[in-house]
């Protein structure tokens, strides 16, 4: 399988990057070793220079879930820390935000593999090899 570019990981840089790719006109593969859709704790916060980019290339709608102004840290069960944020920022869901992005790139052409592992690049033969066997170039 050829390709214009290969993207390891899925997570809402690549899949954002699959996205402008593939509308440029490019072939691309988007690889992650999880399926999709999947849950994910981290980075469910976005600010709005984040929103402001993202902008007009998905609905928000279902996307956001809540206005966030103070941020509270806790150890051990026990606060430890909070936070007034300088400008609002908004949290979304992991799982509804990384599968419309991804969703969004695969419906312009881009051609995803979840569940496939990285197992190896030859940058000089240009290939990506996964744990399944496939090899992408």
């Amino acid at each position: 399988m050829i390709y214009d570019a290969v993207i390891i990981g899925a997570g809402p840089s690549g899949a954002h990057l699959s996205y402008l790719l593939t509308r440029s006109g490019m072939r691309v593969a988007l690889v992650d070793q999880c399926a999709f859709p999947r849950d994910k704790l981290c980075g469910g916060m976005l600010t709005n220079k984040t929103l402001n980019t993202l902008s007009g290339y998905y609905p928000e709608d279902g996307l956001l879930c809540a206005d966030v102004k103070r941020a509270h840290v806790f150890y051990e069960d026990s606060p430890a820390l909070s936070l007034r944020l300088p400008s609002s920022a908004k949290v979304v869901r992991r799982y509804k935000f990384d599968t419309e992005l991804v969703r969004a790139s695969e419906s312009l052409g881009t051609q995803t593999y979840y569940g496939s592992a990285l197992s190896g690049i030859d940058f000089k033969a240009k290939e990506v090899y996964l744990r399944n066997g496939l090899v992408l170039r």
